[in-house]
């Protein structure tokens, strides 16, 4: 019989496998092996994993936000079949999916898979590059430097 994780991400995790032990993906699997989620910079930046229940008692109450909602529930239309949704921005929505067909991590609007709003060659580089830069937005006790600046990249 399948765990919860299996029945509860089996959707998104059919994407991420049809894919598997490509460059794309590998990143991105590597970073679950070590984590389970992360939410840079009070969560202006969120990378989603793998939520093993819905209860809200107790520790399991602690858990990730999953990827099966960016990847079935709330897929956006028109979304290429060779995106996957890992995370995105508290700031305006924004949504980073792994193309597995060009290798690249992007950004895309909230609730469209059109414009392409930003691109990275790869996971690694996107959560580098974006750490890197949102340090620069926050001060040494974790708060914005100023509220009226965007924390989402600027659109390439």
């Amino acid at each position: 019989m399948p765990d919860r994780v299996d029945l509860a991400c089996k959707g998104a995790w059919l994407r991420l496998l049809r894919h598997r032990d490509t460059p794309a993906t590998t990143g991105f699997r590597e970073f679950l092996a070590h984590t389970n989620e992360v939410n840079l910079f009070s969560g202006h930046l969120a990378i989603y994993g793998l939520r093993a229940t819905y209860d809200r008692t107790g520790d399991a109450a602690w858990q990730p936000f999953a990827l099966e909602a960016p990847n079935v529930q709330e897929r956006p239309r028109g979304a290429k079949d060779s995106y996957f949704f890992i995370g995105g921005y508290f700031d305006d929505g924004s949504r980073l999916a792994l193309d597995c067909e060009t290798l690249k991590v992007i950004r895309l609007p909230q609730r469209k898979a059109a414009p392409v709003l930003n691109e990275w060659p790869d996971f690694w580089s996107m959560l580098l590059s974006e750490a890197q830069r949102l340090s620069l937005l926050f001060d040494e006790k974790g708060r914005l430097r100023d509220e009226s600046m965007p924390t989402t990249p600027p659109s390439d």
